[in-house]
């Protein structure tokens, strides 16, 4: 269930990961922190940011971006600056990757990882596209 969270949740993620998240990124997570996005042909369930803001919110966001982003990196053919922002049960995720202009800065464009090949294909333009322009 997507519920909101505050930007400061969010910059607490940002530092763990020692990265920024693309500015429509951030506005669709400060909104919904979490629910789904369609890409690849496929229905991905966004993982939220951690919010420690209490017991409750803290077990709803216990699957979190950094935890889940510290998991994949553990895969050889996983990219060492990807974070995870969704699976589709299988073992493949939608990642972010560092933007070309600025290596601490991840890009809007969304990717498909696949765990099984390590191959990574760009799948959306941005957390608000439907696909590839």
């Amino acid at each position: 269930m997507p519920f909101p969270i505050a930007r400061d949740e969010i910059g607490k993620t940002e530092v763990q990961l020692g990265l920024t998240f693309p500015p429509r990124f951030i506005d669709r997570m400060m909104r919904d922190n979490g629910g789904t996005v369609q890409a690849a042909g496929d229905s991905w369930e966004l993982h939220p940011f951690r919010n420690g803001a209490d017991r409750k919110m803290l077990a709803r966001t216990a699957n979190h971006v950094a935890r889940e982003t510290i998991q994949c990196r553990e895969w050889p053919e996983f990219p060492p600056q990807g974070v995870v922002i969704a699976s589709n049960g299988t073992g493949d995720a939608l990642i972010l990757l560092p933007s070309e202009v600025d290596a601490k800065a991840l890009g809007e464009t969304i990717y498909l990882w696949e765990h099984d090949t390590g191959i990574v294909s760009p799948v959306l333009d941005s957390i608000d596209s439907t696909s590839l322009a």
